[in-house]
Formats: C-alpha cells, sequence, structure tokens
C-alpha cells in the first residue's frame, strides 16, 4: 500500500512537472511580461511537491494522500483563477493582434 501512495505521488509530480514546462515554453513563446512571477510560483510549488516526495519515499504517505488530494488541487484552481487567466488574456491578445510581442 506505501509503494502504491509513493508511486502515485512520483507520478503526479511528473506530470505537474510536465504542465508546468509546457506553459513556461508558452509563456516564453508568447513573450509574455508576467513570466517571471509565474515561474517563481510554479517553482514554490515544485519545491514542496519535491520535499513532500521524500518524506512520502520516507513512509509519511498521509502527507502525500494530502497534498495530491487536497492541497496541489486547491492551489491549481487557484493559479488558474488568477496568473493563468493573466496568461490567457494575453495570448488572446496576441492572438487577436491587440499586441505584438514577438
Amino acid at each position: 500500500m506505501n509503494q502504491d501512495v509513493a508511486d502515485r505521488y512520483h507520478s503526479l509530480v511528473k506530470v505537474v512537472e510536465c504542465l508546468f514546462g509546457s506553459e513556461q515554453r508558452l509563456m516564453e513563446d508568447y513573450g509574455f511580461p508576467g513570466r517571471q512571477l509565474h515561474l517563481e510560483q510554479h517553482a514554490r510549488v515544485l519545491r514542496a511537491l519535491h520535499c513532500v516526495h521524500a518524506a512520502v519515499l520516507q513512509g509519511a504517505t498521509d502527507h502525500g494522500r494530502h497534498i495530491g488530494s487536497c492541497t496541489l488541487m486547491g492551489w491549481l484552481r487557484l493559479h488558474e483563477d488568477t496568473v493563468d487567466a493573466a496568461f490567457s488574456v494575453w495570448v488572446d491578445c496576441c492572438e487577436s493582434g491587440m499586441i505584438n510581442a514577438h
């Protein structure tokens, strides 16, 4: 059971890393001026996920369950509603020709 939690948590971390990497490439492609702040938020979350991952590997599976099912999901919703929304508006403005970011 503990190994299952550790494996799932590892998979979750990999998915988040991939998602954040994709976002970073898009922000660079679109020349998003809020990129630094956005990437700092990603880095803080990844640091926390990696710290918890170490604890999960040492048997603290309850931490992994809580982070994976509650804390991360809440943070992702807030992140999406704030800085991701700002990036989305930037992309829309670039795509419509209102901004020439390239």
